[in-house]
Order: C-alpha cells, then structure tokens, then sequence
C-alpha cells in the first residue's frame, strides 16, 4: 500500500522533498551558533530575549506568567512574541540554544510555505 502511494505520488514528493531542503542549502552558514541571526531589529532585539527569558522559566519549572525584567513588569504568557504558547518555536527553542532554535523556525517557515503553496 506504501509502495503503491510512492509510486503514484512520485513527483510530489520529490517536489515537497526539494522545498523542504532549498531553505537549508540557501543558508547553510546560519547553523553555526554565532554566525548569524536571521532577521533584523524585532526579532533580535525584543523578541530572542523574550523567548530565552521563557524558556529559562520553563526550565525552572515555572510557568511564565510575568516579565519582572523589564520596567515594572509586564505580563509575559500574553505577549504574542514570547512565543509561549507557538509549539514549534517552543520545542525547538527546549532543543537547541536560542539563536540556533530562532534560525531553524525561520527555515522551517521557508520550507513549508514552499510545500504548502506547491
């Protein structure tokens, strides 16, 4: 059955194949640690430490309700750019260290716009 959905299937999954991998191979230096960041001002400046002040939370086993860093303190679960509740930002930020994790959900972007316009 397996062999059966290959087989007629062929050419899209190599057409999925491909733009899954493309991001991959146009930014191969960004896996380095710190090499380079993918993107600019935002994402480097607001939101990384954000998301590295959430999971470190998370790591210490509580759960990120408040941002007590920055001015009086602010709420932190309800910032949409803390990427609390975002599951592959979350998970690939628990896996890898952050500038790595941000560089890989920025790729995995790219690839599944391309399958998902394909």
């Amino acid at each position: 059955m397996l062999i059966n959905f290959i087989k007629r299937n062929k050419y899209h999954l190599i057409a999925i194949f491909i733009f899954l991998f493309l991001p991959y191979l146009f930014f191969k230096g960004s896996f380095e640690i710190n090499n380079v960041i993918l993107g600019q001002n935002d994402p480097v400046t607001f939101t990384l430490p954000l998301r590295k002040l959430v999971i470190e939370l998370i790591k210490n086993f509580e759960f990120p309700f408040w941002n007590r860093y920055t001015l009086s303190g602010t709420h932190l679960v309800a910032n949409s750019q803390a990427f609390v509740f975002y599951p592959i930002a979350f998970f690939l930020d628990l896996l890898f260290p952050i500038h790595l994790a941000n560089n890989i959900s920025v790729l995995l972007h790219y690839s599944l716009s391309g399958i998902f316009m394909y």
